[in-house]
């Protein structure tokens, strides 16, 4: 495995990786190049930080965001999938996410039915935040984090049991729900290995 601070090559998957649990920083990125391209799992959040994040990522695996013909999105949250705004100002990719989270990736405003509402405002109260809790605005509240949410363009829906493939990976989908209803994670079963989004990582605790 070559790795330097903050990125990491695992035969052939380019991993960005997150500099910390909490908004506004992005999730971690994979990029996979091929004879096309390259493909991407999940493309960070929105705002300048996730731009700036996404773009200085792909510079240092020397890859133009000209050049992503795919993204598979774990599901649709802010620091997953945020920056489609900023990718489709540059390309427009083939973009696969669970049919569980077709219509929030499509319609954000559809987040308010599945997004942990409660743990939101309990931030904001720590923050000190004098909103009204009583008029909270879920995609405002993403926004004055500096996490915005995106909408994709257009997607295609997968489900438990297909395999995708990225480059020379062969990813199964395996259904994840919990965290979000159509959270996915990937798992290439010959090499071992497991990209399981939201599912494990730091508590932001």
């Amino acid at each position: 495995m070559d790795a330097v601070e903050g990125f990491a090559d695992l035969n052939g998957l380019k991993v960005i990786f997150a500099t910390g649990p909490l908004w506004p920083n992005p999730a971690n990125i994979f990029a996979i190049p091929d004879g096309r391209g390259f493909s991407m799992i999940d493309v960070g959040s929105g705002g300048a930080t996730g731009r700036d994040y996404l773009l200085n990522g792909l510079n240092h695996w020397g890859l133009q965001l000209r050049d992503l013909h795919t993204v598979v999105l774990s599901h649709a949250h802010p620091d997953h999938m945020g920056a489609m705004q900023h990718v489709l100002e540059e390309v427009h990719p083939r973009v696969l996410i669970h049919r569980l989270d077709v219509v929030s990736s499509l319609e954000p405003r559809h987040l308010t039915e599945t997004f942990d509402i409660a743990l939101a405002k309990d931030c904001l109260a720590v923050s000190g935040c004098e909103e009204d809790q009583n008029n909270f605005d879920l995609l405002e509240y993403f926004d004055d984090s500096g996490c915005s949410m995106s909408a994709a363009e257009s997607v295609e829906a997968i489900t438990e049991g297909e395999t995708v493939q990225l480059g020379d990976f062969f990813f199964e989908i395996v259904h994840t729900p919990g965290h979000s209803p159509g959270h996915i994670s990937l798992f290439d079963r010959d090499r071992g290995l497991l990209l399981a989004g939201d599912l494990v990582g730091n508590s932001p605790a």
